[in-house]
């Protein structure tokens, strides 16, 4: 027998699930290969272009990326999060997929940048539904495969501009277990000083001059 109180929560879910939907579709800026992109935070038009850009970079270097991005979002959408710039959150139940987009003022680190994040993303979303967040080992083994993914979709990136997708490829590479670990824990504040390590040298990155 259901309580009167869990019918009231369970009004109130879907009542604020249609509104943070809404929310969404009233910021809906375009789409790119069958994904829609909405941008909550002002930056010009440059999320949009950014973003088309990197889902047109996974469609030519990881197609099998880009199908399961579709098969589990709907929107990306461009959200300032509690975790820190530079970060992920999914809202898998919505089919959206917060990102805190990083501008780096310079097109091709943009794009590549949010591209790896986005395969990030659609890999990890094959485990993370089906996972207890008790079970340390398989999530650290979730992380690890994920991460073997972006490092392998990175480098091919090194053909857009050289060096470019070794330098993404790194920063998955100095991550270690507890920052692995620490994404499945969003308050957690390994996660908040990983990010913050990781923007500063993604930026540095970014700064570099073209060769």
């Amino acid at each position: 027998m259901a309580y009167p109180l869990g019918r009231k929560m369970r009004l109130f879910g879907k009542v604020a699930d249609k509104v943070v939907l809404l929310l969404i579709r009233t910021q809906r800026v375009g789409s790119a290969h069958g994904i829609n992109l909405a941008n909550i935070r002002d930056n010009d038009g440059r999320f949009y272009r950014a973003a088309f850009g990197a889902i047109g970079l996974i469609h030519e270097f990881g197609p099998h990326h880009l199908r399961r991005l579709r098969r589990n979002f709907d929107w990306v959408v461009n959200k300032r999060l509690c975790s820190g710039e530079g970060s992920t959150w999914p809202e898998y139940r919505l089919r959206f997929c917060n990102v805190c987009f990083s501008d780096f003022e310079d097109d091709v680190a943009s794009q590549a940048f949010l591209a790896a994040t986005l395969v990030e993303e659609s890999t990890r979303s094959r485990f993370r539904l089906s996972t207890s967040l008790q079970d340390e080992e398989r999530l650290l083994r979730i992380m690890e495969r994920t991460d073997k993914a972006v490092i392998h979709f990175s480098r091919r990136l090194n053909s857009v501009r050289d060096g470019l997708g070794d330098a993404i490829a790194n920063s998955y590479e100095k991550r270690t277990s507890a920052e692995r670990l620490a994404w499945f824990f969003r308050n957690d504040r390994t996660q908040l000083m990983y990010e913050v390590r990781r923007l500063r040298e993604n930026r540095r990155i970014a700064q570099q001059p073209a060769p």
